[in-house]
């Protein structure tokens, strides 16, 4: 069995507040398996230039189908008290970032005598920045 894959198709500003800004991660998950995978819950860390934007955990069962893929988005809030200006600014320009997105999944085979288990992952690239 294996893991399925974490990929970020975009980050997007919602909306900008005095302190706290609201962001949308587009997020692409592929099961690269012949058979479903449920995964039941998952912790995460979007870090921007190097800087945690924003953490937390999501237990909503999410099934993706056999070598297939499944499209959604995380609804984020970071606090910029402690941010770089320098890395408000890019945002705020709508600039590129370079992120880096880790965590742990809870992944079950469906239809499957395997046993349930975790995994970590970890991507990093650039990501469009969009204004909505």
């Amino acid at each position: 069995m294996q893991s399925p894959e974490f990929i970020i198709n975009s980050i997007a500003i919602l909306k900008a507040e005095l302190v706290n800004t609201r962001f949308r991660v587009g997020l692409k998950i592929n099961n690269p398996n012949p058979f479903p995978l449920e995964l039941s819950s998952f912790s995460y860390e979007l870090y921007g230039n190097g800087r945690l934007w924003a953490d937390g955990i999501e237990t909503n069962v999410l099934t993706v189908d056999a070598n297939s893929s499944l499209e959604g988005n995380l609804f984020l809030i970071m606090n910029f008290i402690d941010m770089e200006r320098s890395l408000l600014d890019q945002i705020i320009m709508l600039e590129d970032v370079n992120y880096r997105f880790s965590g742990n999944v809870h992944v079950n085979a469906i239809g499957r005598s395997l046993p349930s288990f975790n995994s970590s992952f970890e991507v990093s690239g650039y990501s469009i920045v969009l204004d909505e």
